[in-house]
């Protein structure tokens, strides 16, 4: 009995620009990622289940990622706070985070839900 071996052929889509060496950034299976980030020559990278943290389920979408690209902002609604528990909407921006020493979401006009 022979077992046949199928691989992913299909290159993976080109999402934008990376925002640190200005590569491209491909859609990946579990993250959004700059082509250079394997060779070592960048460290962009962005898991598509990023805001399962803060209660969202559903993954960054590609037209939501391209629009972080372009240096734009996302409207997030409803998520949670970590430790309290306290609901919020806000703008997402792509971000170097200097304390996790990582490419982020950085949160800006947050909104309160009472």
């Amino acid at each position: 009995m022979s077992v046949k071996i199928y691989r992913n052929t299909t290159k993976p889509e080109v999402i934008g620009s990376c925002p640190q060496c200005h590569s491209e950034v491909l859609d990946g299976k579990q993250k959004y990622y700059c082509t250079n980030l394997f060779k070592g020559k960048c460290r962009f990278s962005l898991n598509k289940h990023y805001f399962r943290r803060w209660g969202e389920m559903r993954p960054l979408s590609k037209a939501g990622m391209s629009h972080l690209l372009l240096g734009r902002g996302i409207r997030l609604k409803n998520l949670v706070t970590v430790r309290k528990g306290h609901m919020f909407d806000c703008l997402g921006y792509l971000a170097w985070i200097p304390q996790f020493n990582r490419w982020g979401i950085e949160f800006e006009d947050i909104y309160w839900h009472d």
